[in-house]
């Protein structure tokens, strides 16, 4: 009898180990990946995300179209702990439409560094696995170009933001074996001015991003 007391400890022992195993594995899977093209932005900008729940890491991509892409293509591929990846940034916007410090929802990104390129809607969730956000943001379409435009042309006339990475990071998350969902917010720092760029944190107060 204290034989098979004893055998139905060390199960429910294992079982429970088993349990818990389980949940630490998942909490470990939810973990968010933010990533921002500098030092610079992050900087500015990491102390600026509230996220509804979970906890996230930030990789510093690089700045371009080639460096965002082989970043995370490089972290997904080695590290399957994301099952979401955010890109926050700033961008410009040549039309000078928007207002600058504000938060924006990017719904589609198009190649303006290769137009023949097709366009992503945002966000890509084939895994249902998109947080709710709990703002609303003006919602735009954002175009990747490998070089800082200073300027409205026929190139960048159809979109309504400019930045260097997000094009090709959701050209990432859309290819990837691992399937994270990937969504993109990004602020207007400028309207096409490398001066305004590097100086934004000076003329406006960088508004807390909740999603």
């Amino acid at each position: 009898m204290a034989c098979i007391g004893l055998n139905i400890l060390v199960a429910i022992l294992v079982v429970l180990l088993v349990i818990m195993l389980i949940l630490s594995v998942k909490k470990w899977r939810t973990r968010i990946l933010i990533i921002i093209a500098n030092e610079y932005e992050a900087r500015l900008l990491r102390d600026k995300i509230k996220l509804t729940s979970g906890d996230y890491d930030v990789l510093i991509s690089g700045e371009g179209p080639e460096n965002a892409k082989t970043a995370l293509a490089d972290v997904l591929k080695k590290c399957g702990r994301y099952l979401s990846v955010i890109n926050v940034g700033f961008v410009g916007d040549v039309k000078k439409r928007l207002n600058k410090g504000e938060w924006l929802s990017v719904i589609r990104v198009d190649s303006l560094f290769d137009k023949s390129l097709p366009s992503y809607a945002l966000p890509i969730d084939t895994q249902n696995r998109v947080p709710i956000t709990t703002q609303e943001y003006p919602e735009v379409i954002c175009g990747t170009d490998d070089e800082f435009n200073t300027a409205l042309n026929d190139k960048n006339r159809g979109v309504d933001i400019i930045d260097m990475e997000l094009y090709s990071l959701a050209e990432v998350c859309s290819t990837s074996d691992t399937k994270v969902s990937f969504r993109a917010y990004k602020i207007v720092s400028d309207f096409g001015s490398h001066h305004d760029y590097y100086n934004f944190a000076g003329d406006s107060r960088i508004p807390v991003l909740e999603i």
